[in-house]
């Protein structure tokens, strides 16, 4: 199954430092592409995709508040760091993609912020299905 993109090849040149700085730089770097290339639909697809990464890396860190729990603590612990540990493979990838001038959603939790309604869903951006 392929992805379709309705990005153009000038959007995408133009746009790939932005496209990488949203990720680099997160969450200073999501604002500042999401600020600075609003009209870039290269740029807004990674901004995007950072924002998917910001929000599973916050919600999944406010877990580490229940660590205090005796027994059920360190378990949640475990999820906690392997979860910062796949998060940040997931980020690098996101950086690769921004920089490179690819046009396809970080593994996992891409598609996952098309399903929960986070990501625009547009003539630009149609996700794989899961």
């Amino acid at each position: 199954m392929t992805t379709e993109f309705n990005i153009s090849s000038s959007d995408i040149e133009s746009g790939k430092a932005m496209g990488g700085i949203a990720y680099l730089f997160e969450p200073v770097g999501f604002l500042i592409a999401l600020l600075s290339s609003r009209e870039n639909k290269y740029v807004m697809f990674h901004a995007q995709q950072a924002l998917i990464i910001m929000i599973f890396w916050v919600a999944g860190n406010l877990l580490w508040v229940a660590s205090v729990i005796p027994v059920l603590g360190l378990i949640i612990d475990i999820f906690v760091i392997l979860g910062d540990i796949f998060l940040i493979v997931i980020w690098i990838i996101g950086i690769i993609n921004g920089f490179s001038g690819n046009v396809q959603p970080v593994p996992v939790i891409g598609k996952i912020g098309y399903k929960l309604g986070l990501l625009k869903q547009d003539d630009s951006v149609v996700p794989e299905p899961l």
